[in-house]
């Protein structure tokens, strides 16, 4: 071709080069853009659009230049921006005065050597091994987490996560998960502390009594609320695995407690129901004046749900939120 249109082709095969393919940014932006258009639109127009958007991303595969692996690269590349520039109220808020700092650094040091050792395996086995890049990331990620950006590291917002997390994060969720179902595969789902509140784990399609719950807090930050509890009042307090929360978390949760406390009966889950939930309702029990004491509290827990994993220093911290309690008193319950 010659002429204008000729002009328009040479500078297009200035930067179009054999090299430029991955990641396709078709992909990308079609994926970036696409949602934009999927959050402000509905019904039928929602279905045009999504069809809109799905023929640009089928286009890049139909042309002499793409391969698959190219539009892989490119959602990949449009997912991790979507995570990395989170819409409002999913944003990054590092953990501010975290407690159990030596066992954040230990569990961050853990993740992080695990990410390296998944990623050198890929490097190793090259191919179809470069597919271990998924778990790298997600265990790099948590041990990002745990070393200092905490629970925004998920993207939970109202018991959900962003769809980048919940894409990114899928290889350890599911392992949490599993593991979540191996622990508890000979337990009880739940057990009532007392007449209105039950703890547990994270319930899945099975976990339901009949009557169901009448609300749910839910303390997970590697899952989403299931959708039964997302039906009824809930709260959701994202908290990390494995380690201690901080003041300003715990004092949180109770409160989201005491806020669902009236359509009981009450769900405190996390993904067992051994710690992090046993701790909150702990905190609970004191605060309410149910427990004189932190031992008294564990113990009562313990009668409920002999499984429940609280140590000494899990005491410490329901001894320090006990002595916050007579400078700002809870709330009394009905």
């Amino acid at each position: 071709m010659d002429g204008f249109n000729g002009w328009l082709f040479e500078v297009l095969a200035g930067f179009d080069k054999p090299y430029n393919q991955a990641p396709s940014l078709h992909v990308s932006l079609a994926l970036l853009v696409g949602l934009v258009y999927w959050r402000h639109s509905r019904g039928l127009m929602r279905g045009l659009l999504a069809g809109w958007f799905g023929l640009i991303t089928l286009s890049v595969f139909t042309t002499y230049q793409h391969h698959f692996i190219d539009g892989v690269a490119g959602a990949a590349v449009g997912v991790v921006c979507l995570y990395l520039f989170p819409d409002s109220p999913r944003t990054w808020r590092p953990v501010q005065a975290p407690a159990d700092r030596p066992w954040r650094r230990k569990l961050a040091a853990g993740y992080g050597l695990g990410a390296a050792l998944l990623l050198a395996t890929a490097a190793a086995l090259g191919n179809w091994g470069w597919l271990l890049l998924w778990p790298a990331g997600a265990l790099l990620l948590v041990s990002l987490a745990y070393a200092g950006l905490g629970a925004s590291v998920f993207q939970k917002h109202n018991g959900r996560q962003s769809f980048a997390a919940r894409l990114l994060l899928a290889p350890y969720r599911l392992g949490a998960w599993i593991s979540s179902r191996l622990f508890t595969r000979q337990q009880a789902p739940a057990a009532e502390v007392l007449p209105g509140l039950w703890l547990g784990r994270a319930p899945g399609r099975a976990d339901w009594p009949e009557p169901a719950y009448g609300a749910v807090l839910d303390l997970t930050a590697e899952f989403n609320l299931n959708p039964k509890a997302r039906a009824r009042p809930h709260q959701s307090v994202p908290l990390l695995d494995l380690v201690l929360p901080s003041s300003e978390e715990l004092q949180h949760a109770v409160e989201a407690l005491y806020t669902l406390w009236p359509h009981q009966p009450v769900l405190v889950h996390c993904a067992l129901g051994y710690s992090r939930s046993a701790l909150v309702v702990a905190a609970w029990l004191l605060a309410t004046g149910r427990a004189a004491t932190p031992a008294e509290a564990v113990a009562q827990l313990r009668v409920a749900r002999p499984q429940v994993h609280l140590t000494e220093r899990h005491l410490a911290v329901l001894a320090a939120y006990q002595a916050t309690l007579a400078v700002e008193p809870q709330p009394a319950l009905s």
